[in-house]
């Protein structure tokens, strides 16, 4: 049986409606795996997913197949059984090696992306198969042809988050539309994060500087933001990677503003939740860390330039009782609004270009983040903490 539901339309001042689906319910599995080779924000909004599963089938044993490095988004979720990490480069021979003690070891794997090698694996994998499949290729034939059950994916007007929702609906699971985030196992918070987390102090967390310099706003302008919340009595924390171009630029940053404390590569995103729960305001831009905070129900400013809202805009604690259809967030708005979630975008009537950068790469600048105000971020920033007040 395939299955491709159809698009549900949606403009921009229409309210997202619950998006059904009338497949029956497949029979309880015994053994479940979850495959997303992905980035870590993209494993972290695979959990309303996994907390679904877990919820419809609470006996069965679910695993999650990530690539290395990514499982940190799945610590202490108790939604998942075990955390597999798949070599990002590895021979054929390590690869072929790594696939023996998964051999039709589940009752059901779910892809949550259309890439050839997550398909592979859960065909490996499990004896029957849902996934993420584009509906017109002719290279994707046999993904079609492998699943049980397929969705097409709507990348233009679908989150992410529904998207992997759907595929819990194809086996007749409620969708529970709720982001969980990591946690530290009892007794092992990070020093730091405990302190700042008890600390009593009005936290701010900045998070200057995304993988990707494509989704960076100016250096210059988070020196000015951190002065500014630290002048509104704020204590500001730096959050950060252990990536160099990530601790560099927290330590400029720190160094031209007295008080304000560098953690970049300090805390793991467990922890980090840890200290997002206790704060009252997080600024950044497309990142894991900004899902986090919004997953964690921290006040949060997100600052979007060529990324889709749409598509990757931060997940709301308690955005929505019931799936939406597509998605809680507008293409295009210099200011959106979701419960605690503030998203701004650049003016540019390019925005957002859903490409890398005014020059189509990575490391390439982004126009419409170099001209985004400080002053519209500062009132963004603003009204929330009002807000809290």
């Amino acid at each position: 049986m395939m299955v491709v539901p159809s698009p549900i339309p949606q403009t921009d001042n229409q309210r997202p409606q619950p998006r059904r689906n009338a497949l029956e319910a497949v029979d309880a599995p015994r053994r479940v795996l979850v495959i997303t080779l992905q980035r870590l924000g993209d494993v972290l909004l695979t959990t309303p997913l996994l907390h679904s599963l877990r919820r419809a089938w609470p006996q069965a044993t679910i695993d999650a197949l990530v690539f290395e490095g990514t499982g940190a988004a799945l610590e202490g979720n108790t939604d998942v059984a075990q955390v597999i990490e798949w070599p990002k480069a590895a021979s054929l021979a390590m690869q072929w090696k790594r696939l023996q003690p998964l051999r039709r070891r589940y009752d059901w794997a779910l892809v949550t992306q259309p890439g050839d090698k997550p398909h592979l694996i859960a065909a490996w994998a499990a004896s029957r198969r849902v996934g993420v499949v584009p509906p017109d290729r002719w290279q994707d034939a046999w993904k079609r042809a492998s699943c049980t059950r397929w969705l097409a994916p709507d990348e233009r007007t679908e989150h992410v988050v529904v998207q992997n929702l759907a595929l819990a609906q194809l086996l007749g699971v409620e969708p529970c539309v709720q982001v969980v985030p990591p946690l530290p196992s009892a007794g092992a918070t990070r020093g730091d994060a405990s302190r700042w987390a008890a600390s009593g102090r009005s936290l701010a967390v900045l998070h200057p500087q995304p993988m990707f310099r494509y989704k960076a706003w100016p250096t210059a302008h988070w020196t000015q933001l951190a002065r500014a919340l630290s002048a509104r009595g704020l204590q500001v924390l730096l959050s950060g990677g252990p990536a160099p171009a990530e601790h560099e630029t927290c330590t400029a940053i720190a160094e031209q503003c007295p008080g304000v404390v560098n953690l970049a590569g300090k805390l793991r995103l467990a922890d980090w939740t840890v200290v997002l729960r206790s704060a009252v305001l997080f600024v950044g831009p497309d990142t894991v860390t900004t899902h986090l905070a919004a997953a964690a129900g921290t006040p949060t400013v997100a600052l979007f330039g060529p990324s889709s809202p749409v598509r990757w805009g931060p997940w709301p604690l308690g955005a929505n009782d019931t799936l939406p259809a597509g998605s809680p967030w507008r293409m295009k708005a210099p200011l959106q609004h979701q419960n605690h979630v503030l998203l701004l975008q650049g003016l540019g009537d390019c925005v957002p270009c859903l490409q890398e950068g005014c020059e189509r790469h990575t490391q390439s600048p982004s126009r419409c983040l170099e001209e985004l105000e400080l002053a519209r971020v500062l009132a963004a920033v603003d009204s929330l903490l009002e807000n809290r007040a």
